[in-house]
């Protein structure tokens, strides 16, 4: 996890597969979110196999690029545990738990297909 930006880059794209980039500051905790549920997703049908210490690497990756002071704008990243939160958060409920509640499941599919 050489590249600062590989977590929220990979969250990143997956929001705009699903059309749902919200134009808040919550848009990159979502991103971290869904980051979480894709290489959780990609583990457990072994798309991706972890080695000792990757999750960590990843968690470590979250905590260093976090915001040192709150989340006011647009853009801003989080504090370090909103980071590792919303990217456990991720890993435990799936792409559905990333999504605002009023959006459609519909799209949680999307990246099945």
């Amino acid at each position: 996890m050489k590249d600062r930006s590989t977590v929220g880059g990979w969250g990143h794209a997956i929001q705009n597969r699903l059309d749902a980039e919200p134009q808040t500051a919550d848009g990159e905790l979502q991103a971290d979110c869904l980051a979480g549920a894709e290489l959780e997703g990609a583990a457990q049908d072994a798309t991706v196999v972890f080695d000792s210490g990757d999750v960590d690497e990843l968690h470590r990756a979250l905590v260093r690029d976090a915001d040192q002071t709150p989340r006011t704008k647009e853009g801003d990243h989080g504090s370090a545990s909103e980071r590792v939160d919303a990217f456990g958060t991720g890993q435990e409920f799936g792409v559905e738990g990333c999504l605002p509640e009023e959006a459609s499941t519909e799209n949680a599919s999307a990246l099945s297909g």
